[in-house]
């Protein structure tokens, strides 16, 4: 599973996510976890173009505190044409401290895993403080 914390989230997150997952992954699992900063060497890549590129390599699931891109027309369109799978965290998330984003997470990994899987390419999800996972 290729998974991209965008520049949103802190990239923390994403580092600390991939060494659970690169040592404690189930046998078989393969991950690789990273945020936008650590994959493109900046964080102020537009949204069109981040989104062009992960589309480009495929198969990248993307974790985002961003939940405008479903708003904005061009960007809305450049997530779908990507065929990306996204996770947009509600802002009472974003906005707490990141241990606490992390412990939200962990807690519904599993349940991310599972419907990333699942979607289909160009597939948005909302995860709310309940520890409820939406389709958009």
């Amino acid at each position: 599973m290729k998974v991209i914390f965008d520049a949103c989230l802190s990239s923390h997150l994403a580092k600390a996510l991939d060494y659970l997952m690169q040592h404690y992954a189930e046998e078989g699992k393969e991950y690789v976890i990273t945020s936008v900063k650590e994959k493109f060497g900046r964080n102020d890549l537009p949204d069109t173009e981040l989104l062009g590129k992960l589309g480009a390599e495929g198969g990248w699931v993307l974790i985002s505190g961003d939940r405008n891109i479903r708003r904005r027309p061009h960007e809305l369109k450049a997530f779908q044409d990507a065929g990306l799978v996204g996770f947009f965290l509600g802002a009472t998330i974003t906005q707490r401290p990141v241990q606490k984003q992390m412990a939200h997470l962990l807690e519904l990994w599993s349940d991310i895993e599972a419907k990333a899987a699942k979607a289909k390419p160009g597939t948005m999800y909302r995860i709310n403080t309940t520890s409820k996972i939406d389709t958009i």
